[in-house]
């Protein structure tokens, strides 16, 4: 494991940073941005777990993306006007913990549902159903 991250680590350096541009930034976040809000319309439409496990995906690599910035250029990350990038990142960190917290209830919802021997498995069942109700808000 050592190796493979300094091996990742020496890849990253060897990057061409000093290329990138403020445009190149918005623009990469724009398009996170687009990404997140598109799987948050989808899994709000459909509900399905698949969709609501991508927009989970979708809001981390966007809050890891907010939370490097400053780490790539200080003054590159200034020259892109965005009000609080901190605080949208704590704010999409929240908001990535509770969409895991609802896909962990639903997971051992499943696990209950068809687990032999569980006993009081409606009683179960049915606090697990009010959590995930208070989960979702």
């Amino acid at each position: 494991r050592h190796a493979a991250l300094l091996r990742i680590a020496g890849e990253l350096q060897a990057q061409p940073w000093d290329a990138l541009s403020g445009r190149d930034l918005r623009r990469g976040l724009a398009r996170s941005e687009r990404r997140t809000a598109k799987a948050e319309k989808r899994a709000a439409r459909t509900g399905d777990p698949q969709d609501l496990h991508r927009w989970r995906r979708r809001v981390r690599r966007l809050r890891m993306q907010l939370e490097a910035m400053p780490a790539l250029d200080s003054a590159l990350a200034a020259s892109i006007k965005r009000k609080g990038p901190g605080h949208q990142a704590r704010a999409l960190h929240a908001l990535g913990d509770q969409l895991g917290r609802q896909q962990d209830l639903r997971m051992v919802r499943n696990l209950v549902r068809v687990m032999p021997g569980v006993p009081e498995r409606r009683g179960l069942l049915a606090q697990i159903d009010a959590a995930l109700a208070a989960a979702l808000g």
